[in-house]
Order: C-alpha cells, then sequence, then structure tokens
C-alpha cells in the first residue's frame, strides 16, 4: 500500500508532511518502508520530491547511507 500512496500526488504530499512535522518514529517508519523503492521514487514525476525529503529528513546516518548505496548504481538511470 505504501507504492499506492506514494506515487500519487495527494499521497506523496502527505507522506512528505508527515517526513517533516512528525515525530522521529514516523520518520523512520516511512523511510525504512521506502528505502527499498527510493530510486523509483526518484524518477518518478510527484514522488521525486518524496525522495528528496526522505533524504533530508532522514532521523539516523543509517538511513541516509541506505539511500545513497541505492542510488550509487543508477546513475543512467537517473540521467
Amino acid at each position: 500500500k505504501w507504492a499506492d500512496l506514494c506515487f500519487k500526488h495527494d499521497g506523496s504530499r502527505i507522506l512528505q508532511q508527515l517526513l517533516k512535522f512528525g515525530h522521529r518514529e514516523h520518520r523512520i517508519t516511512i523511510c525504512d518502508a521506502l528505502k527499498s523503492s527510493y530510486v523509483d521514487l526518484a524518477t518518478n514525476k510527484y514522488s521525486h520530491y518524496l525522495a528528496s525529503k526522505m533524504y533530508f529528513y532522514a532521523p539516523t546516518e543509517e538511513l541516509k547511507a541506505a539511500m545513497r548505496l541505492k542510488m550509487a548504481g543508477q546513475t543512467s538511470k537517473l540521467v
């Protein structure tokens, strides 16, 4: 259900606001659930804003490192 929510305009905005104004537990839950599809988020029309907010508001350095590793091998897809 996370994919249905984050790839739509209104769902993506809701998750962005939860990352921005939510508690640490909310941020951890969202980042853990979506870190496996981080590249897909970064290349989608609406969810690329969510991907940038996920990285900016990630509560731990381990989550940021996991997101960077996902992006490292996908340079050709992102260009």
